[in-house]
């Protein structure tokens, strides 16, 4: 949104086996475009899972530094290789959530502009019960016909600021759903090691 009033996170995961850089015939697949009959949901959650529970106590070996060596090595290139899968992803990813962004402020839009109508009618109302009052006007004490000429006179300025309101304050909250920017940033890279390698 304008000046980043609305700020949207998206965390994005891409699976992928890894294989020795030296033993690669081509760079790493990523498991949403894994092998023909795969599952690349189930590998991906599988994945996630036990990482999350490398993280959460059950941490396992540690690698040996042979191991981590190798992985370091080629760390930088796969990071490339699965950023441009992630890239694709981030991509539809922004694509949905503009659309998503653009129907909310329509929505709201139209909401404000529904609050502005139902101002609009009932101060028309109002205004016109006043006047059909009117006719007893000389009947009332000086201070309430005071009141009440100074009542229609607010009336009529709200009305014409209502009128103004009516086209700005719905286009002002559609722009605040706005997209100003995106941004694709990896945040990290991380390595599953079976305990048997």
């Amino acid at each position: 949104g304008e000046r980043a009033s609305r700020l949207h996170d998206q965390v994005m995961v891409v699976a992928a086996r890894w294989v020795d850089a030296s033993a690669r015939k081509g760079p790493l697949v990523p498991a949403e475009r894994g092998e023909p009959g795969g599952n690349a949901e189930r590998e991906t959650a599988e994945a996630l899972e036990i990482l999350e529970k490398s993280l959460g106590g059950d941490r396992g070996k540690v690698p040996s530094p042979q191991v981590r060596a190798r992985i370091a090595q080629s760390a930088q290139n796969d990071l490339a290789e699965l950023k441009r899968q992630l890239e694709r992803q981030a991509t539809r990813l922004a694509k949905d959530a503009v659309a998503t962004l653009k129907k909310r402020g329509d929505k709201e839009g139209a909401e404000m502009r529904a609050i502005l109508e139902s101002q609009k009618k009932r101060i028309l109302d109002t205004s016109a019960r006043k006047d059909k009052e009117a006719d007893q006007l000389p009947l009332f004490a000086g201070e309430e016909r005071k009141q009440i000429e100074a009542d229609k006179r607010h009336w009529q300025r709200r009305l014409e600021k209502l009128e103004d309101e009516l086209t700005t304050e719905p286009a002002r909250i559609r722009q605040t759903y706005d997209v100003k920017a995106t941004r694709f940033e990896p945040a990290g890279l991380v390595y599953l090691w079976p305990v048997t390698g």
